[in-house]
Parts: C-alpha cells; sequence; structure tokens
C-alpha cells in the first residue's frame, strides 16, 4: 500500500522535467508528507500534449453518491484495476502519472512500526501509474478531480519493507500509458516492478506518522 507520499518541487519543475505545460490554475505546494484526500501533482494528456495539473489523491467514481469512498481508494491493484467497479472505467479511458518524489512505509517488527522513505536512486521525480476520475457533488454540482496510485508487487528492494509497491513507469512508456488508443494487454505490460536499481530506501523520523508535520527533515535517515 502507498499511504503517504514526498513531492518537494515546483510544478513549472514538473513541466520542464517532462517536456509539458502547467494547467491554468493550477495550484500545489511542495510537500514532504502528502496524505489521502490532499492534491497531488498529476501528468496527463490533453490534445496530445502533455500537461501538468492537481487532483486531489482518493479516487471517487463519477456514480458514487458521496465522496466516502476517497479513503478506500487511494490505491488500485494492478492485478484486479480491469474489473473492480470502482477502476475499470477510468482504467479504460483516463489513465494519468502521479508525480512524485518518494513514498514512504513502514516496515512492521512486532509492535513496532518503522517507517522509510524510498526514492529516485539519484533524486530524480518517480513518474507512477495512476488513475484519474472526475465527480459531482449530486446536492451542490461541485466537481471534485480525483486520483489514484496504482500497486503492484513488489521487487526485492521494495519486499524489504512491504508485499506492495506503487507501479513507478519507465518513462519512455509514459505517452502510451496516456493515451487512450493503447490497447489493454499492452496497457497491463507496464504495471510491473521497476528495476531495483531505479530506487533508494532509508529508515526515516517516525514524525511522518502525523500528517501535520511537514518539513526537510522528516526524508532524512534516521539516527
Amino acid at each position: 500500500m502507498c499511504g503517504r507520499i514526498t513531492n518537494n518541487q515546483e510544478l513549472d519543475a514538473h513541466a520542464r522535467d517532462f517536456d509539458a505545460d502547467v494547467e491554468a490554475g493550477a495550484v500545489w505546494m511542495p510537500s514532504y508528507n502528502v496524505a489521502p484526500t490532499q492534491q497531488l501533482p498529476v501528468l496527463g494528456l490533453r490534445e496530445g500534449r502533455r500537461v501538468v495539473r492537481t487532483l486531489r489523491w482518493g479516487l471517487i467514481a463519477s456514480w458514487a453518491n458521496s465522496p466516502d469512498m476517497a479513503a478506500r481508494c487511494i490505491n488500485a491493484r494492478a492485478e484486479t484495476v480491469a474489473e473492480r467497479p470502482a477502476f475499470r472505467d477510468a482504467f479504460k479511458k483516463r489513465r494519468c502519472v502521479v508525480l512524485v518524489t518518494g513514498w514512504y512505509e513502514w516496515l512492521t517488527e512486532g509492535n513496532v512500526k518503522r517507517p522509510h522513505w524510498f526514492h529516485g536512486a539519484r533524486g530524480e521525480l518517480l513518474p507512477l501509474a495512476g488513475l484519474w476520475e472526475r465527480w459531482a457533488d449530486p446536492t451542490t454540482g461541485d466537481e471534485l478531480r480525483t486520483c489514484t496510485v496504482i500497486t503492484c508487487a513488489p521487487n526485492e528492494l521494495a519486499a524489504t519493507i512491504h508485499d506492495r509497491m506503487p507501479v513507478v513507469l519507465d518513462r519512455g512508456d509514459l505517452d502510451a500509458w496516456m493515451t487512450t488508443a493503447t490497447p489493454a494487454e499492452a496497457l497491463h505490460t507496464l504495471l510491473r516492478p521497476c528495476p531495483e536499481g531505479w530506487l533508494g530506501v532509508h529508515e526515516v523520523d517516525r514524525r511522518v506518522g502525523k500528517p501535520s508535520e511537514n518539513d526537510e527533515r522528516l526524508i532524512a535517515r534516521a539516527a
């Protein structure tokens, strides 16, 4: 499960890194501790051009009567994403790339949980496979745009901490992932654990367990 994310870079840096435009009106505060229901930077396609926008983390299907499902849909399993009602329409039509500098995972040893931070081996932004949806509040008509992160079985490195990991996409596969023309069978081949060499990981301060904590010391190696 991927339940806490870091992204301490500005949207303009994302746009330069991925040759994209920034969506007009997109608002983003760089963060060392992004929790579910908060905003995340996301890469998508608009008229064939890459665009960086922000979406709320926790997918709400368009048919939902309330936003309550968001807390249960921060992740989608690669093995079932094409079949589960909450995700199957988005998997067909609304795929995106969630942009992160890393994510936290907790190693459980007895009654103790020790947080670890996974990050790009060279400090680069990591493109995670995601889905997005547009949901309208049936009472007010207000619209929410939400997203989820797809997870898969872990690679050897990630397995030392947890039994799942986000799908980190190869940068050469981003457009194939986002375009609606890509066949389903080709999409499934992309939903695999990334090579171990793409990632670094180290233990961090337990303060990260509190969403109110948010500073660069959170990603420092624990003493």
